[in-house]
């Protein structure tokens, strides 16, 4: 079962990036692919339950629009998780990330 063994994967990725102190967030892409026993919608369920649990933003880019994409989109939103449809939105939002990092590390030295 190939979306099994990727699942896998990508726990171990993303446990060790949100996990790692110097990595502020994370951005990932997932199609909005088929639904059904070992469809992407049965794999993200527990895999956002996972890294809900991390205090770090997370950002998705969904790849593909479609119906399985909105329900996608829903179920992000019920662990609190942004979704984008452009790659734009999702730069802009991890660079605003990304400045309030260095605002808090040159406030960090200033007192």
């Amino acid at each position: 079962r190939m979306m099994g063994s990727f699942g896998n994967v990508m726990q171990v990725i993303q446990k060790a990036v949100l996990e790692e102190p110097k990595i502020e967030g994370l951005f990932t892409a997932m199609p909005g692919g088929p639904r059904g026993p070992g469809g992407t919608i049965d794999y993200m369920k527990p895999m956002l339950e996972r890294i809900a649990k991390y205090p770090k933003p997370v950002f998705f880019y969904s790849v593909m629009e479609s119906e399985g994409s909105l329900e996608m989109s829903r179920l992000y939103g019920e662990y609190n998780i942004p979704s984008f449809s452009r790659t734009e939105d999702v730069a802009k939002n991890f660079a605003i990330l990304v400045q309030e990092t260095k605002n808090k590390e040159r406030f960090s030295k200033t007192i």
